[in-house]
């Protein structure tokens, strides 16, 4: 039996690792292998097989005559995660019986009642060696066992359910068909009498389902096994043309490709297209047998297909390689000559739980194989099924672990999410009583019971104990806006949030996910700032005025700080007017409104420049400098913060620029010393002449001198850009050559503050 992947590069890197290690035994001793996924035991007859150790041990498992090589033969079984034997079917005389592990017969797998063909009934078999017994996803302890029935008309497919959740296992729902829609017992797309029906089940998806692949003839299916049991009718499976002798149906590990025999030929699959593998399309079996394929395997990687087939008299086995679509024989023998190696009739093989594959010699032994080397070695031990008539193997799902069948795949919940945004528990996200607060997660097809907790926090996460509410859901996402009537929303009711998602599998294995959220919203009262001012002073916005204006620098010093606005925001929008007195005082925009994200300043400093406004607003950086038209003017700013849920109302505040001894910087309010006098000569400047700036410094330090256009507000020239200079009297040359006719500030920084003058340039 056959899946989708999971194990894929897993098993991949442990074969070719194992390949490598020197005087590995294939069998009957040597250090145990690693395990791969896959089943750890199998029954055969009255021995059971357990391959945990990295050998093939053998150990009664059945009593004797319960079942026995003269009227039955064990075709599958199910163990669970302990390893202990649950439940075996048995084939018994033209039926199939279902044993719990006390041997007791618990139903049989017999003919499907059909009224619609009362007359066919005495002809239906099961399909030889076609059994497959598949955990239900999404179920604790359930089993389908799937099977192929026959008859002179006809195939179809049935299925029964065991329940072994109880003391002993109970067969349910015995017998009914897989498709469920049929024609007179017949599911759609079959041929008429199918000579054999084929079976491969996949893994558990990653949509929680299963898929099964039904070979039965020219026109084949496959079905969803659906979450939580029942089958959804699929495609037909483009197989191309197909005899009636169908043999056996596997599936890779890695899910993509399924191999069909048919008679000496075997066709491969993609099933990710449904169509046939076109390199080569058919592929005729080389083992030596050329009658029928008995057996087909994938290696863990899904990169060989091992073959087994016979003829009268004689078996083989070969590998095919999937990369190269090239084949070897392993063994070609007659059963006479080499009956060491001689397979038996019916043959299959078979991946175990030790990484080895399996299959059977005529003498009723087990052949182990090499899957990296195809090196053959016979296991020592006891014959089982020696009259030859045929060796069932358990069909399997390949790369599947058969111990987290019983239900114990554990629920998951991962990737908590609200309103889009991913939530965790190490820290609050922002998120808005006006958004739907829409919650969603990753969440696994066998988690059942979701519930959703909202508890109040303080900001440390500490419950308040005031408000804590759990409601069910049947699924996610869902609105947490509707919840509890609307609480969340509610405006009133902003603040930390811890919000717990909780599930749990029919097994009752639980699962939560925790995640914490700020659910913050605008009111009228959200916006507040301040003017920082020089000196320390600092003026609510509320409190100055056009004719009573916060005093702030020039060159940009002091700002203003909104480090006290209320509520959560992502932008906040800053407008600047002009304001001009008269009988009719008037207000002229200035640049364009500034739209600014958080963080609110580019240091991360509570006060905001306003040569960092002016230049988000699209204006010369220094807009605010000494020397601007109306140098001393009022402006008035214009606050407003806006989230997810709008914008709020705005908050207007007055300032001018009026202090030239306040030091740039956003928020220094430092008061300097004085700073060093300036003379600037000649002035005016002429044509061709060079001019002269002397000062003096009372220490060595850097200095910056620059002359600025008095009109546009702009650097023109720098003098000298943090140059050190030492102790005492300075003189600096600059080229007037440089500067167009004007008027021009001269600007000299110093660690002891800003000193300026005057400077103009004759035509």
């Amino acid at each position: 039996m056959k899946m989708l992947s999971f194990a894929r590069y897993f098993t991949a890197l442990f074969l070719a690792f194992v390949a490598l290690l020197p005087g590995r035994a294939l069998a009957g001793g040597g250090a145990p292998a690693p395990p791969v996924i896959q089943m750890r035991s199998w029954l055969f007859t009255s021995q059971r097989i357990d391959f945990s150790s990295g050998t093939a041990v053998a150990s009664t498992q059945i009593a004797a005559g319960q079942p026995n090589a003269t009227n039955k033969a064990v075709a599958a079984s199910a163990f669970n995660a302990a390893n202990q034997l649950q439940f075996y079917v048995a084939q018994d005389g033209s039926n199939r019986t279902v044993y719990n592990a006390s041997n007791v017969a618990i139903g049989t797998l017999n003919s499907l009642n059909n009224p619609n063909r009362a007359y066919d009934e005495s002809g239906w078999f099961i399909a030889d060696r076609e059994i497959a017994i598949v955990p239900v996803p999404g179920l604790c302890q359930r089993y389908y066992i799937i099977y192929g029935l026959i008859s002179n008309y006809t195939g179809v497919v049935g299925y029964a359910e065991v329940d072994c959740s109880g003391a002993s296992p109970v067969l349910l729902n015995n017998t009914r068909h897989v498709d469920p829609s049929t024609f007179n017992g017949q599911p759609t797309g079959f041929t008429y009498s199918p000579g054999r029906i084929g079976l491969a089940v996949s893994k558990l998806q990653t949509n929680g389902t299963r898929t099964l692949y039904v070979v039965g003839g020219t026109a084949s299916r496959s079905y969803t096994i659906n979450v939580g049991g029942g089958f959804s009718a699929g495609s037909v499976l483009n197989m191309g043309s197909s005899n009636g002798s169908n043999s056996e149906v596997e599936l890779s590990p890695d899910g993509n490709v399924l191999a069909v025999g048919n008679g000496n030929t075997i066709k491969l699959l993609n099933t990710q297209l449904n169509n046939l593998i076109s390199a080569p399309s058919t592929i005729n079996f080389v083992g030596g047998a050329a009658s029928q394929i008995s057996g087909l395997e994938f290696t863990g990687d899904s990169k060989k297909l091992f073959i087994t087939g016979f003829t009268a008299g004689a078996s083989g086995m070969a590998v095919y390689t999937l990369a190269t679509t090239s084949q070897a024989a392993i063994v070609c023998n007659n059963s006479t000559t080499q009956p060491y190696y001689a397979l038996a009739t019916n043959t299959q093989v078979e991946l175990a739980y030790d990484g080895k594959m399996y299959a059977a010699t005529s003498s009723g032994s087990l052949l182990a194989i090499n899957p990296a080397t195809a090196a053959l070695t016979l296991t020592s031990l006891p014959a089982i099924d020696a009259g030859g008539s045929g060796y069932l193997f358990p069909d399997q799902i390949d790369g599947e672990d058969y111990t987290l069948n019983f239900g114990t795949y554990a629920p998951s919940i991962t990737a908590l999410r609200v309103d889009g945004q991913n939530i965790n528990a190490s820290a609050a996200s922002t998120v808005y009583s006006c958004s739907p607060l829409l919650i969603n997660a990753n969440t696994s097809a066998n988690l059942i019971g979701l519930t959703v907790t909202v508890t109040r926090t303080d900001v440390n996460n500490n419950a308040l104990g005031t408000y804590q509410r759990t409601f069910s859901y049947p699924s996610l996402p869902v609105s947490l806006s509707a919840f509890d009537g609307g609480y969340l929303a509610n405006p009133a009711n902003t603040g930390y949030y811890r919000v717990t998602i909780a599930g749990r599998n029919t097994c009752g294995i639980n699962v939560q996910a925790v995640g914490r959220v700020w659910i913050s919203t605008l009111t009228p009262t959200s916006v507040s700032f301040n003017f920082n001012g020089c000196a320390g002073t600092t003026t609510p916005a509320t409190a100055s005025s056009a004719t009573n204006p916060a005093v702030l620098g020039a060159y940009g010093g002091g700002g203003i700080d909104i480090s006290n606005t209320t509520g959560d925001y992502d932008t906040y929008q800053v407008v600047f007017e002009q304001y001009t007195a008269g009988p009719t005082p008037t207000y002229t925009a200035v640049g364009s409104p500034a739209i600014i994200a958080k963080p609110t300043t580019p240091t991360g400093l509570s006060t905001i420049a306003p040569s960092y406004l002016a230049s988000n607003a699209g204006l010369a950086p220094n807009y605010f400098q000494i020397g601007q038209p109306g140098y001393g003017q009022v402006y008035r700013l214009t606050l407003s913060v806006t989230n997810a849920c709008g914008t709020s109302p705005t908050l207007s505040g007055h300032f001018n620029t009026a202090n030239i001894n306040c030091r740039p910087a956003g928020g220094g309010v430092t008061t300097a010393p004085a700073a060093p006098a300036l003379r600037a000569y000649p002035n005016p400047l002429v044509t061709g002449a060079t001019g002269h700036i002397a000062f003096a410094l009372p220490t060595a330090q850097h200095v910056s001198l620059v002359l600025v256009d008095a009109f546009a507000g702009q650097e023109k020239l720098v003098v000298l850009r943090e140059s050190l200079l030492r102790a005492g009297p300075q003189e600096a040359e600059f080229d007037a050559a440089k500067l167009l006719p004007g008027l021009y500030y001269y600007r000299l920084t110093t660690e002891a503050g800003v000193a300026i003058g005057r400077i103009t340039k004759a035509e």
